[in-house]
């Protein structure tokens, strides 16, 4: 799922979220309910990387319950921490917390592929809730497991671990890794961090700038 819609994390974010929309609006016509299920997951994943969290949530929410009715492929985990992700980057504490224990139950037994992106959606329920110390307690252990897993997902938990607060592991790892991925995102992390620990404030605005451009609006935040 990751890969198909941020194949070279960051080029042309934009124009991923378009692409997922119009791809949606095709797989409408089948009605499938796994397959619509798939889609508006992307689509809410494409939304979320873009900044959208009106429109993450409303599509997440769509795949959530689709995916409750069939989910072969064991996506539900996903379309629910993705959730609790962005209703925790809106502030929603309850929100985030009910989605981030509902992906944590549906995770099926002997590990999954997104217990990284589970882990960050506990991570931003605690921060929306203001226990910012438990927040970075599960952004490191998304950050460490992620590594394990390749260097796209640990770049992107790496990352959220700076978002949460933890600017100076966050450069750490991103400078281990960022350059280690295809795209433009990676770099534009790494730069991130780095400026945000130094205090340099042209830095800031230089990975701001860079965040602005491949359309990942809140990057910078």
């Amino acid at each position: 799922m990751r890969q198909f819609i941020l194949p070279d994390l960051g080029e042309g974010l934009e124009e991923a979220e378009i692409a997922a929309d119009e791809t949606y609006a095709r797989f409408l016509g089948d009605r499938t309910t796994e397959a619509t299920g798939l889609m508006a997951l992307e689509c809410g994943l494409a939304a979320l990387h873009r900044g959208h969290l009106a429109a993450a949530r409303r599509w997440l929410r769509e795949a959530s319950a689709l995916l409750r009715e069939a989910d072969p492929t064991a996506s539900l985990p996903l379309a629910l921490s993705l959730t609790a992700q962005a209703r925790g980057q809106a502030g929603d504490a309850d929100g985030a917390t009910e989605a981030a224990t509902e992906a944590e139950r549906s995770l099926r037994p002997g590990g999954s592929l997104y217990d990284v992106d589970v882990l960050l959606g506990r991570a931003w329920a605690a921060a929306a809730a203001g226990a910012l110390t438990e927040a970075q307690q599960k952004a490191h252990m998304a950050a460490d497991l992620a590594n394990e897993r390749g260097t796209t997902l640990a770049v992107k938990a790496a990352h959220e671990l700076l978002r949460l607060g933890d600017p100076r592991e966050a450069a750490t790892r991103l400078a281990r890794c960022a350059r280690q991925v295809q795209g433009s995102l990676g770099a534009a992390c790494g730069e991130h961090a780095a400026a945000i620990d130094s205090g340099d404030a042209r830095r800031i605005e230089h990975a701001a700038a860079q965040f602005a451009d491949m359309g990942a609006l809140l990057r910078e935040l």
